[in-house]
C-alpha cells in the first residue's frame, strides 16, 4: 500500500501518482488522502482513481499530514506500506526491489536512499552514513549506526509491525516524521538500509518543511522532544541489556533526529 497525503499540490500530483502507477511491481494499492485541499487536488484524486482501479481516493477535513497518513494506514490492506509526499516521486523499480528484499530477509523496516531535486532540474545525492548496505540490525543498533534522515517516506514498513506496536503519527504538529521514525526504527526486530537512491525529494519553497512558521515549529519540536523522551523511558530499559550506556546512545540518536531542521 502506497499512502499519499494530498494538500494544495495540484500541479505536482499527477507526476507523483504516475511514478507509482508505472512501477514494475504491479500488485499495488495507492491511497490518495485528500486532506481538505483548498485547490482542485481533491477532484484530481477522484479523476485519477477512475483511471486506475488500484487507486483509492479518500476525502477528509483538513487535519494535517499526520492525520492524513494515519487515515491512510487505517485504510491500507497491503502486507507492506510506504509513503510518498505528493510533490515527490519514486524511481521505476523502487517497490519491486524493496518488497523482494524485505520478503527475502523477513524485515520489519527497510530504509533506502534518496536524492534532492531542485526546481532548475539539478539533482544531488543525500549523503547517508552507514556501515554496510543490506546489513540487518536490531532497531536499537540501527539508529545508532545508520544516520537516516527522519523522513517517513524513506522506508518500507511491514503493516502488521506498525499495527502490533501501534506506531502512528502524532497529530496536530509539524516535524511529525521526527517523532515517528525513531520509534519505528527502534522497535523493529529486523531492519536494514539499502544504498540505492529510490526517492526523489523536491526542494520547493512552498513545501510545509520550508515554511516560516517559526513559533509553531519551535513549539512542536519541544513536543517531539518530550514524546521521544517519554518513549525512551518506557522502552529502552526493557529492550536493552546495558541500560545506562544504551540509553545515552539512544537519546543521542533521537536528538540527532530532532536536530534535523530545514531552515
Amino acid at each position: 500500500s502506497v499512502i499519499i497525503p494530498v494538500y494544495n499540490v495540484e500541479e505536482y500530483l499527477k507526476k507523483c501518482v504516475s511514478s507509482v502507477c508505472k512501477q514494475t511491481y504491479k500488485n499495488l494499492e495507492i491511497i490518495l488522502v485528500d486532506d481538505g485541499s483548498p485547490d482542485k487536488g481533491g477532484a484530481l484524486c477522484d479523476k485519477l482513481a477512475k483511471k486506475d482501479s488500484r487507486i483509492v481516493a479518500v476525502h477528509k477535513k483538513n487535519g494535517g499530514v499526520s492525520s492524513a497518513r494515519n487515515l491512510g494506514l487505517k485504510k491500507a490492506t497491503g502486507k507492506y506500506v510506504t509513503f510518498v509526499d505528493s510533490d515527490d516521486w519514486i524511481e521505476e523499480n523502487c517497490l519491486k526491489f524493496l518488497t523482494e528484499f524485505a520478503e527475502d530477509n523477513n524485515l520489519d523496516v527497510l530504509c533506502f536512499g534518496l536524492q534532492l531535486v531542485y526546481p532548475d532540474g539539478r539533482k544531488t545525492s543525500y549523503n547517508i552514513q552507514y556501515e554496510e548496505s543490506g546489513k540487518i540490525y536490531k532497531g536499537e543498533d540501527f539508529i545508532c549506526k545508520v544516520k537516516m534522515p527522519p523522513a517517513a517516506w524513506a522506508a518500507l514498513y511491514r503493516r502488521t509491525f506498525l499495527e502490533k506496536y501501534r506506531i502512528y503519527f502524532y497529530e496536530g504538529i509539524l516535524h511529525e516524521d521526527q517523532e515517528f521514525t525513531p520509534r519505528a526504527y527502534f522497535l523493529a526486530k529486523r531492519i536494514a538500509y539499502i544504498n540505492k537512491e529510490l526517492y526523489n525529494y523536491l526542494q520547493r519553497t512552498g513545501g510545509i518543511m520550508k515554511s516560516s512558521r517559526n513559533k509553531k515549529r519551535s513549539e512542536d519540536l519541544l513536543t517531539v522532544a518530550d514524546s521521544l523522551c517519554d518513549f525512551t523511558c518506557r522502552n529502552v530499559e526493557k529492550n536493552c541489556n546495558a541500560y545506562n550506556e544504551m540509553t545515552e546512545k539512544i537519546n543521542f540518536a533521537f536528538m540527532q533526529s530532532l536536530a534535523y531542521y530545514e531552515p
